[in-house]
């Protein structure tokens, strides 16, 4: 494997994503981050679906802005379907429940 985490998390929660990515500098843990984005096309990248491939664990930063994100969602549909389901590890990260629509709870 080229990496030992891919990192998903929504744009809006980079100041965190950051923090977690010097603390894997600083642990010797290989990593991607896609820090460029998706472009406005919205095909999935093939650099993206490499790096989710070629990496041991999925880190899913979990919160409110991921789980509205289209491109977390699209990070997560690929290695749901291409990963063993032991790999994707949810880490949440502003207190919302996992895998829940912010929607269900206004209703």
């Amino acid at each position: 494997m080229k990496y030992d985490v891919f990192i998903s998390y929504s744009r809006k929660d980079s100041n965190i994503a950051q923090q977690i990515c010097k603390a894997f500098e600083q642990n010797g843990i290989s990593y991607f981050i896609d820090q460029q984005g998706i472009g406005g096309g919205f095909e999935f990248p093939e650099v993206l679906a490499e790096a989710i491939l070629n990496s041991r664990v999925i880190l899913f930063l979990a919160s409110k802005n991921s789980y509205v994100s289209k491109f977390t969602n699209s990070e997560l549909t690929f290695a749901f379907n291409e990963k063993s389901k032991n790999s994707i590890l949810p880490y949440i990260i502003d207190g919302s429940t996992i895998f829940t629509s912010p929607d269900l709870h206004e209703a």
